[in-house]
């Protein structure tokens, strides 16, 4: 019996439902279902009347009374897109205007569709008053959020004349009133709405509004926004408020049990899709957050709580692409009051990223305020150590602390700040403040500072720490393999990293890393198995998909396969910027520029506010010869970001390709007026200046760099390059020394070499040079640059020996192999042709490697896989027209001269574009 009992339980939901669903499937007429959603409606069970009124329209689509209640319906719960609709097709159907406007104003003015509105309704006037004062205080209500407040007075002055009681324009009035601080109105105006119209919800929560903006008053405001819910429990606002106001006293308990009753009430609504949303993220379960606010960006694209909370989403995701287009757009719309912690994401994104000029951009603001955030000043001193700028950094850095002298961050950072300068008290700091919490910002800034040091032991040891206090988290075996990497312990490092995957299987950067490791083997396929078991835990991760595709690519999947495969990966997920970015690089490598166009054209439509697109979309408009376009799309990408001097430096590369330099010079000095310390705008500066023959202005700027890089060999590099431009060798040879003696690079150690040759100073070059060699033997980069400079003096048996030692520290070096090659050939060694071989293997797509193959099989006699290669460089390089003349000598060669002579005839019809006029018309006469 028992049993018998619990089954009928199980079955009472369905049967209760069963009327509900037997009506839908019934013959009952369009009217008795309607009068049947009236009684739901009456009753106040919405989700019972909705279904009646779908099942109407499903009989009757025509019946606009259905149509218009159903809009109303869904105007009340919060699918103002739905209500929209219906409403729309209600008015449509001849439902009054005076019935149906007002709502559907509503309903726009809940999306934010305020121009719309205005366009639409401005000029209707209703017939019924009370209708016609509704609208009108619709209206005001657009005009105040457009910042329009003179024509937001009119049209309330407007709902007053038609209803001096409507409730609606009192409401609206109060708003303004509110906005104007004037709070002695405020009371009295609420006072008089209560009397008229007591069981009022929203004048209930403006009450809680009002209590809360003029006194603080906490308890009284709370008790308001209940009593508005106790006379509509569907009052979204009061919901809204009281949610806030127990959050902002740490109250979460009793913000979390305010919700359940906003779900019950508004289980569907966006506000409680919101909070739903917000709550999941502060506790961590990035599921549901956003399921949360990818539905709320469905239903309301452009809300802005709805972007920060997506932003915030993303960015806790490690989804920083998305992240970033998210909050560009909450930042841009939003009230300064409301960017702080947004903007501050952006700062972390955009450092992570590696721009520490762009992190600064988006701080501005939060360093200027006079509220000022020691995170914002934390955040902008890492920017500065980024951007090399110490001195700036440590400025920072100590704002940050005066405003929070127990910030951690601030602490840790200041103290990375001293071990950079070789203060070793930094080490101490660091492991203070390691001691004294369970974070690890300390032990990660510890880890770094070690592994600069090349101190592995120590870099492990502060490893071991971060293990014990976060002993779940992949972070510390990641770590431990990056070391050990750097000790040269591999299968450590393969281990760490498959720790790492075990304790996440979700976390991209080891796999990331083995599957490099495996590439390194020639074990393309290990790595392209490794992604797609990747993709089993975490089959949306964008990252891991484009490596599988680029892999495949790599193993002999076509072209056509490649471009098919991000075009789905596009179609799947046409939000994200890295797809279309892949797509676009890919048809610029075929050379397939309007195809290159029509898809970053189609990106950009996609992403209207993503900078990395719309900076595509230009370079590709200007590859197409599209200029104008071009420089239009870049002044867009600088609206978007109106702090960052980018749009313009790169406004003015354009300029430049253009040969218009007067406005690029223009564009920089735009570029520098945001930013005075932007290298690359200084930098064409420089360039534009020395063409122009402004000498003394170019060296005026580079004595600015100077000054603000007084402890960077930067400026000293820029003073070299702009003396070995004027031919003073000599000062060149001095500003370049001064650089190395700075910062001791193999790219400085190359132009001081390069500036003694030209200073004929051969003996103290050849000593540079020696004394380089014995003490950076694995210097690659160095080597190599010697063997180029022994080739250029026709030194070949040095520059031979010089590329085989490039080749010790990296066989797979594909340019030395070749250039080893060329020599062997020259020398008529036969062994030329293995070392040929294997640079084309390991580069196939590159033409000059490609030449010298074919001109090796020429030199051995073997004319038809000559032409056939040198066939290969020319599909690769068409516009490489000594390429062209390689192929005609090569068919001269087999002796046939019918081939050769087209190819002849193309370079001959280039005329001065091709030099080499006189060996072409020598060969035409063979």
């Amino acid at each position: 019996m028992t049993g018998m009992k619990t089954k009928n339980r199980a079955l009472t939901p369905l049967l209760l439902a069963l009327p509900l669903l037997l009506a839908a499937c019934s013959g009952d007429s369009p009217e008795k279902l309607l009068s049947s959603a009236k009684q739901h409606i009456a009753q106040k069970d919405s989700k019972a009347a909705v279904i009646q009124l779908k099942n109407v329209l499903q009989k009757a689509p025509s019946n606009a009374e259905a149509r218009f209640l159903l809009g109303k319906l869904l105007l009340d719960t919060g699918d103002f897109v739905g209500a929209e609709v219906e409403l729309s097709k209600a008015l449509e159907q001849g439902r009054p205007n005076d019935e149906v406007v007002p709502l559907l104003a509503q309903a726009m003015l809940a999306q934010n569709k305020l121009d719309p509105l205005i366009a639409k309704f401005a000029e209707i006037k209703l017939s019924s008053p009370a209708a016609n004062a509704e609208l009108r205080a619709n209206l005001a209500y657009a005009y105040a959020q457009l910042g329009k407040p003179e024509d937001a007075s009119v049209a309330l002055a407007k709902a007053f004349e038609s209803d001096p009681n409507s409730v609606t324009a009192q409401i609206l009035k109060i708003k303004m009133l509110m906005r104007q601080r004037d709070f002695e109105n405020v009371k009295s105006s609420i006072d008089k709405l209560l009397v008229q119209a007591p069981g009022n919800a929203e004048a209930w929560q403006l009450k809680g509004d009002y209590l809360l903006e003029s006194s603080s008053a906490t308890n009284e405001a709370l008790a308001a926004y209940r009593e508005s819910i106790k006379r509509d429990n569907t009052s979204v606002l009061s919901y809204v408020a009281i949610i806030w106001t127990l959050l902002s006293k740490k109250d979460e308990a009793g913000a979390k049990q305010q919700l359940e009753e906003m779900k019950k009430a508004l289980p569907a609504h966006p506000q409680t899709k919101f909070f739903i949303g917000l709550m999941a993220l502060e506790s961590g379960d990035l599921k549901t957050a956003q399921e949360q606010a990818q539905y709320l960006l469905k239903v309301a694209p452009d809300n802005l709580r709805t972007l920060q909370l997506a932003g915030a989403v993303e960015f806790r995701r490690d989804s920083l692409p998305q992240a970033e287009n998210y909050l560009t757009k909450f930042v841009k719309g939003a009230p300064p009051a409301m960017q702080a912690q947004s903007r501050m994401m952006l700062a972390q994104i955009y450092l992570r990223g590696g721009d520490p000029v762009k992190a600064l951009a988006a701080l501005q603001p939060l360093l200027e305020e006079k509220s000022q955030t020691p995170a914002a000043f934390a955040l902008a001193a890492e920017a500065e150590l980024q951007r090399g700028e110490g001195k700036a950094a440590e400025s920072y850095f100590g704002k940050a602390i005066k405003l929070n002298p127990k910030d951690s961050r601030s602490r840790t950072a200041l103290a990375l700040a001293q071990v950079a300068k070789g203060d070793n008290r930094g080490f101490d700091e660091l492991r203070a403040i390691s001691s004294s919490e369970n974070e690890i910002t300390a032990d990660l800034a510890l880890v770094s500072a070690f592994a600069g040091r090349r101190q592995w032991d120590e870099s492990l040891s502060a490893i071991d720490v971060i293990e014990k206090k976060k002993p779940n988290l992949p972070t510390a075996d990641n770590l431990r393999a990056r070391v050990e990497l750097g000790r040269g312990n591999r299968q450590a490092a393969v281990e760490a990293f498959e720790r790492a995957l075990k304790k996440d299987p979700k976390f991209y950067p080891a796999v990331s890393s083995l599957a490099a490791l495996d590439l390194a083997d020639k074990k393309a396929e290990f790595a392209l198995k490794r992604f797609q078991s990747f993709l089993q835990n975490d089959p949306k991760n964008i990252p891991a998909q484009l490596s599988v595709i680029e892999l495949k690519a790599r193993l002999g999947s076509s072209d056509l396969d490649t471009i098919e495969a991000l075009n789905q990966l596009i179609k799947e997920n046409p939000s994200e910027l890295t797809p279309r970015l892949g797509l676009i690089r890919k048809q610029l490598d075929r050379g397939e520029l309007k195809l290159a166009l029509s898809a970053a054209r189609d990106g950009s439509t996609a992403l209207p506010d993503q900078a990395e697109m719309l900076a595509q979309l230009a370079q590709v408009e200007q590859l197409n010869g599209l200029s104008t376009q071009a420089a239009a799309t870049l002044n867009k990408w600088a609206v978007l970001q109106p702090n960052s001097p980018v749009p313009y430096t790169k406004l003015a590369e354009l300029y430049i390709a253009d040969k218009d330099n007067a406005a690029a010079m223009q564009s920089v000095k735009r570029a520098l007026t945001i930013n005075e310390q932007y290298l690359p705008a200084q930098r064409l500066s420089i360039s534009l200046d020395l063409a122009a023959g402004r000498i003394d202005s170019a060296r005026q700027t580079v004595r600015v760099i100077q000054k603000q890089h007084s402890k960077d060999s930067v400026g000293l590099v820029l003073e070299g390059e702009l003396e070995e431009s004027q031919k003073n060798w000599a000062a060149a040879t001095a500003a370049y020394r001064a650089a190395y003696a700075l910062s001791p690079t193999t790219d400085l150690a190359i132009k001081l070499h390069h500036a003694l040759l030209l200073s004929q100073k051969s003996s103290e070059a050849q000593s540079l040079a020696t004394g380089l060699l014995k003490k950076f033997p694995n210097d690659m980069a160095f080597t190599y640059y010697l063997g180029d400079v022994a080739l250029s003096q026709k030194n070949y048996e040095a520059a031979e020996e010089l590329y085989r030692a490039v080749l010790k520290i990296q066989p797979s070096n594909a340019a030395a192999l070749n250039n080893v090659a060329w020599l062997l050939n020259r020398a008529k060694k036969p062994e030329a042709l293995e070392y040929s071989q294997k640079a084309v293997q390991l580069q196939p797509k590159q033409a000059a490697l490609q030449d010298t193959l074919a001109e090796i099989y020429a030199t051995q006699g073997k004319f038809d896989q000559a032409i056939d290669v040198q066939r290969k460089a020319l599909e690769l390089e068409p516009s490489a027209h000594l390429h062209r003349l390689h192929l005609a000598k090569f068919y001269l060669a087999a002796g046939r001269k019918q081939e050769a002579k087209t190819e002849l005839q193309k370079l001959a019809d280039l005329g001065n574009a091709f030099p080499a006029q006189d060996e072409v018309r020598a060969l035409m006469a063979k």
